[in-house]
């Protein structure tokens, strides 16, 4: 875990595994994504299938996607049973949740040659 204060930013790899805390403030939480990708690249997104726990749907969504859809949403709308309309959906796989201990993730991702402690560029905004 990386601790990140106010004004200070983490950059990484697409691939790394990353999540946040949830915000308990009554403040909002500013984040900021970037990403670099080919001019005529697809996008697509992964949304558990509502109603599951265990099915993952992949749709092929456009730019204007996370501006539409911000992770709260995303989640009151996987809550109420609601699919994701107006996009196509292009694949669906088993969605199994493994608890796994940090050396055992440290190992997995390795092994995907998705890891690398020395990859993380952390600094401050000033």
């Amino acid at each position: 875990m990386i601790p990140v204060k106010a004004g200070e930013a983490i950059l990484f790899n697409y691939k790394t595994v990353h999540a946040s805390m949830p915000n308990l403030s009554n403040e909002p939480r500013i984040a900021i994504s970037l990403w670099v990708a080919e001019k005529n690249s697809k996008y697509f997104t992964n949304y558990l299938k509502p109603g599951t726990t265990n099915k993952l749907l992949k749709y092929e969504i456009d730019r204007a996607f996370y501006v539409k859809f911000s992770d709260k949403i995303l989640s009151e709308m996987y809550n109420a049973n609601k699919f994701l309309e107006d996009y196509k959906l292009v694949q669906e796989d088993n969605y199994i949740w493994k608890k796994l201990i940090m050396e055992e993730l440290e190992g997995q991702l390795d092994r995907d040659n998705n890891y690398n402690k020395n990859n993380l560029l952390y600094f401050s905004v000033i």
